[in-house]
């Protein structure tokens, strides 16, 4: 956290709503960042990985020396698949959605570490659409609008965390639609 005594433009307060859901206050402007739960680093991926794969090649080169070699190819795919799932789900962990709040637009960021989606929209016109879900403890689908666009948003965050940013947002100005899936809607 910030040293609250720093004066000036340098002052910057943060806030952790909960894990998922930040804010930040800056002059004039509000910083919301969302993040999706991560359970483990990356360092840790791959050395829960790199046991799998020691443990199965273990036993695939033993049943090798015993006579079953058509067991090596197998393991190896096998590895080598367990290595792309936990390397895209850690990649997907990564992402990070920036909203920053003006009196004038609305920003939101989206990416992994780096920018990689900008959206700029105004914020007089602008309004958060959660749709109806089928079960109560199903996720929200969020969509941030405006007159030309619209952009969904918080879309890894589990519920708790999504009434958070919905709170934030409403707290900001912005108007909240409650939308039945069949029925579209105006900001």
């Amino acid at each position: 956290m910030p040293n609250p005594w720093v004066p000036g433009i340098l002052r910057v307060i943060w806030t952790a709503i909960s894990a998922m859901v930040k804010t930040r206050h800056l002059p004039g402007k509000v910083q919301i960042t969302l993040v999706p739960n991560r359970s483990l680093t990356w360092q840790q991926s791959k050395l829960i990985m790199g046991c799998f794969a020691l443990f199965c090649l273990t036993i695939a080169i033993i049943w090798a020396f015993v006579g079953a070699w058509l067991v090596l190819p197998f393991a190896g795919l096998e590895v080598g698949l367990l290595l792309f799932v936990t390397y895209t789900v850690s990649k997907s962990t990564y992402q990070r959605q920036t909203v920053l709040l003006s009196s004038k637009y609305i920003s939101l960021q989206k990416g992994y570490g780096k920018r990689l989606q900008d959206y700029l929209f105004e914020h007089r016109n602008s309004c958060l659409v959660t749709y109806e879900t089928r079960h109560p403890e199903d996720t929200l689908e969020l969509m941030l609008r405006d007159n030309s666009k619209s952009v969904p948003v918080a879309e890894f965050l589990n519920l708790e965390d999504q009434q958070v940013f919905i709170k934030l947002l409403q707290k900001q100005g912005i108007k909240l639609h409650k939308v039945r899936l069949s029925v579209a809607i105006d900001c």
